[in-house]
């Protein structure tokens, strides 16, 4: 056995070796100076590749066999195209936007049916009937309600109420932020313009949109 002085490739400092034979002496004092060694190699590798893709006006990152998109004429890859169309993702989602035959705002056809015509509100005039959890519970509960009490009740939700009303609370006017919970202080609720306890109904007509804390502070639902 004999003893061999070396320097570390990538840190520089000096080591001995022990050398049992005749043979290739390590590059590296430590393994882990041979592991941040490679890590080093293949960012740098990686960081030219990109570079030459990005020269070539090629995405990136490379996944599969690039080719240019029929349309806007793109460099795109497996990532961004599909086996039925040669185009690009960008370019097939703007062609699936177009106006609604009813009320001509436009909207994107769902993947599934590029064919349609009719935006969501028109194409399901119900579709808005039972849109969350939320309503669908609120909905037993209201009808369990008016079958106790024997009134006439409908199925309405709570996003059929606020369009209709305009975001605006039916008590103190101001704008009620749909998007926050029911059980918020300033969020959603559905309040009865002629409360059920005194015979009112549970139709879309008798109902209105109003604060939590607004319909609370009524007393009576």
């Amino acid at each position: 056995m004999r003893k061999v002085a070396l320097t570390c490739a990538f840190c520089g400092s000096e080591f001995v070796h022990e050398a049992l034979h005749a043979g290739r002496f390590p590059r590296y004092c430590v393994t882990a100076c041979r592991k941040a060694a490679n890590r080093h190699s293949a960012s740098l590798s990686k960081r030219n590749s990109y570079a030459k893709r990005r020269a070539e006006g090629m995405p990136a990152k490379k996944s599969g066999k690039t080719h240019p998109c029929t349309s806007c004429g793109a460099r795109m890859d497996k990532k961004n195209t599909s086996a039925q169309s040669p185009k690009c993702r960008k370019c097939r989602k703007a062609e699936r936007i177009r106006p609604c035959v009813e009320c001509g705002r436009e909207f994107e056809a769902p993947v599934h049916n590029r064919d349609q015509a009719r935006c969501e509100k028109h194409r399901q005039p119900n579709a808005k009937r039972w849109p969350t959890a939320r309503d669908r519970i609120s909905a037993k509960t209201h009808a369990r309600r008016a079958k106790l009490r024997g009134i006439e009740s409908e199925p309405y939700s709570l996003n059929l109420v606020a369009e209709r009303d305009g975001n605006a609370c039916g008590i103190c006017g101001q704008e009620v932020d749909v998007t926050l919970s029911g059980l918020h202080r300033e969020g959603p609720n559905i309040d009865h313009r002629l409360p059920l306890a005194r015979g009112g109904d549970d139709t879309f007509s008798n109902v209105q949109l109003a604060h939590r804390r607004c319909n609370l502070s009524k007393g009576v639902s």
